[in-house]
């Protein structure tokens, strides 16, 4: 049994593989994926460890998701449905999706866009977002709850966040750093408040 915190504290301080099992399948969200785990285990062990990232059966969706709460939401329910489907037998489930979030302010309403991670281990799931950037006017239709057809192919080009800053920030960098927060979230009564080794407790 992966999903045990007494053995992870042991493989982890040994450095053995980190399995984690993922809602999604793009090749670019999995490798941000993987980032963020070893950014974060190389911050509190300073060396590698080998982290296995396996993507589900699911397919991703293809819907845009039009306020933080349904992304959390959508997010969180995958997430949980593929730990109940695995089990124990992975460290780690994540789930990472990205959407809208409207703000208004000023008597004028604009959107956000950003991507969120949702991660399940140890009886327990953490939430984590990376940076936000607003979406441009012109380009989403509210009533289809769309982007209009003139905006580039975001599945191809990094995702929406790598549409939109023209490739200065891709998807695979956004889940890294929401993967990087969840993880801060989830494990941060194990680890030292300096970051540097595991608790003894």
């Amino acid at each position: 049994m992966k999903n045990d915190l007494k053995g992870f504290r042991r493989r982890f301080q040994s450095g053995v593989d980190v399995s984690v099992a993922s809602t999604g399948r793009m090749p670019d969200k999995l490798r941000g994926i993987r980032d963020g785990f070893q950014r974060y285990f190389e911050g509190a062990l300073g060396k590698r460890v080998p982290i296995t990232v396996s993507p589900a059966a699911n397919e991703d969706l293809a819907v845009l998701l039009m306020s933080d709460r349904e992304t959390l939401e959508t997010t969180r329910a995958r997430t949980l449905d593929l730990r109940r489907a695995v089990g124990d037998d992975v460290d780690f489930v994540l789930g990472s999706e990205t959407g809208l979030a409207g703000v208004e302010t000023g008597g004028e309403h604009r959107y956000m866009v950003r991507t969120w991670v949702v991660i399940s281990g140890f009886g327990k799931d953490a939430w984590g977002t990376g940076g936000s950037l607003q979406l441009p006017p012109g380009i989403l239709d509210e009533d289809a709850q769309r982007l209009v057809s003139g905006v580039p192919g975001t599945r191809r080009r990094g995702g929406m966040v790598g549409t939109l800053t023209s490739g200065l920030e891709s998807r695979r960098q956004s889940t890294e750093l929401a993967t990087v927060n969840a993880l801060s979230s989830l494990l941060y009564d194990l680890l030292e408040p300096a970051g540097v080794r595991l608790r003894g407790r």
